[in-house]
């Protein structure tokens, strides 16, 4: 079985929300779904190194990582994935410019979290990083 390394980034904003993007209804896995920004991490690279990467590609921001948050392991299709989350900040408040793999961004607390479909395993991640992590 083929394992894939992926690292999320949780961007909060002032309130206590958490980013989630949507996947673009193109997307081979998962199309239509929402999630945290996040991406592989390829061979030989740092995965907060891959992580600062992500961000730029997926939603336009300059991330600086701190601490991790969290990790899961979990299979998707015959893939095995280990998925590590960190808290990243930002020095300006973000404008949030999302790639062509995604079609829409949004804040989500845990009011409005039960609005948007995730993936299985993708909100239970987000439910975990609203409980435990509610403003850093």
């Amino acid at each position: 079985m083929t394992l894939f390394n992926i690292v999320g980034g949780c961007l909060y904003d002032e309130v206590g929300r958490v980013l989630i993007i949507k996947r673009s209804f193109r997307s081979k896995i998962e199309a239509g779904k929402w999630e945290i920004p996040k991406g592989k991490v390829r061979r030989g690279e740092d995965p907060k190194n891959a992580l600062v990467r992500e961000m730029r590609e997926e939603i336009g921001i300059k991330a600086e990582i701190r601490e991790s948050l969290l990790q899961r392991s979990f299979s998707i299709l015959g893939i095995r994935i280990s998925l590590q989350v960190f808290l990243i900040e930002t020095k300006v408040s973000p404008v949030i410019e999302i790639s062509s793999e995604h079609s829409d961004f949004a804040w989500v607390d845990r009011e409005t979290i039960g609005a948007y479909e995730f993936s299985i395993s993708m909100n239970s991640v987000v439910q975990e990083l609203l409980e435990k992590y509610p403003v850093i």
